[in-house]
């Protein structure tokens, strides 16, 4: 069986994955033999990984007319999918999301198995994703108090981090206890603020006001509470302890209220 000539339309982020496949024998049954693109670049990027006997076209008609291609792959966000198969060409609309691909088509009315076309998200989704980033990026830095709050969170594990990393050169893990509740306790209180700790009690006491982000009653301030609970327990066996040893080992205890605090606070604001 003779190899299919291919031509692509489109040599950005993934016409040239699908040239780096083709370039490295990922599909033996397929040459690359032309590409077409508006960016002079993208064809100088084609023409490096194939050579002069790539041909490159600077519009799709060109390409598709011009007799060097069996079969096209088109890597554009275009409206309309277009399919040029062994000297037929076929096209199908996929303006909306049920639509099938080119490539469904082409490979159920004319039975060529190895016809591809890619399509970008639909427009719905894309705006779904861009709303998330906006909200995520909302949420952690909206504000002057949640900036800080997020800044200070990093801060916090960077430093439980380091020593636990260091923890061979540390000789007075006391010290390190200290700072640990300390800042740990500066970060719940900005923590609190943002998350309107103050609104839900005053809410579940008398209803004058919205709640905040959690219920007073909910599995982040069970959980929540767990954690400072361990970090309690750990201030107060640490001052008792009388070797180093125990006092790194009540340091870890303290660490991992400190964390377990933390992920289950971001993840359920995440979550809702």
């Amino acid at each position: 069986m003779s190899k299919v000539r291919l031509g692509i339309i489109g040599y950005g982020n993934i016409g040239s994955q699908h040239g780096r496949a083709i370039r490295d024998g990922k599909t033996p049954q397929v040459d690359l033999t032309a590409v077409a693109d508006i960016d002079e670049k993208r064809l100088e990027l084609a023409k490096s990984m194939f050579g002069e006997q790539l041909t490159t076209f600077t519009s799709a008609s060109e390409l598709i007319h011009s007799g060097l291609v069996d079969a096209v792959l088109i890597a554009v966000p275009i409206m309309r999918c277009v399919c040029f198969l062994r000297g037929r060409f076929y096209e199908r609309n996929s303006l909306s999301h049920e639509h099938r691909s080119t490539a469904r088509y082409a490979r159920q009315r004319r039975g060529y198995p190895w016809a591809s076309c890619w399509r970008p998200s639909p427009p719905k989704r894309q705006e779904r994703n861009e709303r998330k980033g906006k909200f995520t990026m909302k949420l952690y830095f909206g504000n002057a108090v949640t900036t800080a709050t997020t800044l200070m969170i990093l801060a916090l594990l960077g430093y439980i981090g380091v020593s636990v990393w260091n923890r061979g050169n540390i000789a007075c893990w006391g010290r390190r206890t200290l700072l640990l509740l300390v800042f740990g306790l500066v970060v719940s209180c900005f923590a609190a603020a943002r998350d309107g700790l103050d609104k839900t009690i005053q809410h579940t006491i008398d209803g004058s006001c919205a709640p905040g982000v959690f219920p007073l009653v909910s599995v982040p301030t069970v959980v929540g509470c767990a954690g400072a609970l361990l970090i309690v327990v750990a201030a107060i066996a640490t001052p008792i302890a009388r070797t180093q040893k125990m006092r790194e080992l009540w340091f870890y205890v303290m660490s991992g209220g400190a964390v377990l605090k933390i992920a289950s606070m971001e993840i359920a604001r995440l979550v809702l």
